[in-house]
């Protein structure tokens, strides 16, 4: 017999899901950030950790057209 369980409804799946789709998020734009210019500097790290999911579709937008890592986190 299969269990079926609704995530959206469930606050502790939803909280876990969302979670994990945010890391998710958080690696690629760290995977691209590092193919596009290399290492990563401390302050790069924590501006990617701090980032909500909005921020980081922001960045990873910037980077399509920056020259630089400072110019990718440049506040508008």
């Amino acid at each position: 017999m299969a269990i079926t369980l609704d995530i959206e409804n469930n606050p502790f799946l939803r909280d876990i899901f969302e979670e994990g789709q945010i890391e998710g998020e958080r690696a690629l734009v760290r995977r691209q950030l590092e193919r596009r210019f290399g290492a990563l500097p401390a302050w790069v790290e924590e501006h990617i950790a701090a980032a909500d999911t909005t921020a980081l579709e922001q960045l990873g937008l910037r980077l399509l057209d920056a020259t630089s890592l400072e110019e990718v986190f440049r506040t508008p």
